[in-house]
Formats: structure tokens, sequence, C-alpha cells
């Protein structure tokens, strides 16, 4: 009986996974639901770590990651950069990105209250960016005009 049952099993199992489809490249997207105990909110943050990272004091201890967040319930997407980085709190803060080899884009972005992220004051068309992109190249210029720079992966983001 056991001669039997082990080719058989194996036999199955193969015949199984040769019905899936091709792993496809795995992603460097995190994603993390959380649901708010008060108002039933619920929250999806989708993040990828820095794979490079240039000028930033606290790394490697704490490594820079982008962040998409999606309020679901209320219909809200944000995206920034966490540097763990000291940038500012009062002013607008001037980043520079390219996507792949493309051109590099100037803009303002809001800082965190802390002082430690940027967020972007157009979110949908910088989430649609890394939608159509395999890499991104960004750079921030702290309180000091001091520039810190990061390199992140950005293919495979899920839909949301």
């Amino acid at each position: 009986m056991k001669r039997f049952l082990v080719p058989f099993i194996m036999a199955v199992t193969l015949a199984l996974f040769s019905c899936v489809n091709p792993i496809s490249e795995p992603s460097n997207w995190q994603i993390q639901t959380k649901t708010d105990s008060l108002t039933g909110e619920q929250i999806v943050i989708y993040s990828t770590t820095a794979i490079e990272v240039e000028n930033v004091q606290l790394y490697p201890l704490y490594k820079p990651v982008l962040v998409i967040r999606n309020n679901k319930t209320k219909n809200i997407i944000e995206a920034f950069v966490v540097f763990y980085d000291y940038l500012s709190i009062f002013n607008m803060i001037k980043v520079e990105y390219k996507f792949d080899q493309g051109d590099i884009t100037t803009e303002y972005w809001y800082p965190s209250t802390d002082g430690d992220a940027v967020f972007s004051p157009n979110p949908q068309n910088f989430i649609q960016r890394i939608r159509n992109s395999k890499e991104l190249v960004f750079r921030a210029y702290d309180y000091a005009g001091d520039k810190k720079t990061l390199k992140f992966k950005v293919e495979g983001l899920p839909q949301f």
C-alpha cells in the first residue's frame, strides 16, 4: 500500500503545481491592513524600503521607506517618504525625483509634523507614475540645504 501511496501523492502534487501560472517577480511592497476599533475605518498601508541611501543620519538603524496609505472608508490616499532624519517642520520641502531613466521632477512637498517625512501634494499622480515604473530615485533637501537621496524598487505595486 505504501508503495502505491507515495508515488500517487507525488503525481497529484506535480499535476496541481503544473496547472498554476508561473510565479511572477517578487514585489518589494509590504501590505498591512488596519481597522480602527472605534470608527471601523479600514486603512491599507503599502510600503517599500529604500535599497540605497545617501546622507541619512540614522541609516542603517532605521531604513527609509516609501509609503502609500489608503483610507478606504474615507476614500483618502496619501503618498509619503519617511527618512527617519530631520528635514524641517516649518516650510514646504524641496524634493527631486525620477522614475527609471526619465526626467527629474522638482516639487515642494509637505513636511510631517515631526519633520522626518515628506507628503506628496498630488498623491494620485505620484502613485500612477509608480505603477508605470520599476525604480524611483528620490531626493529631499533638509532645512540646511543638505540633500538626502534614496532609491526604491517600486515595481509590482498592487492594485487598490
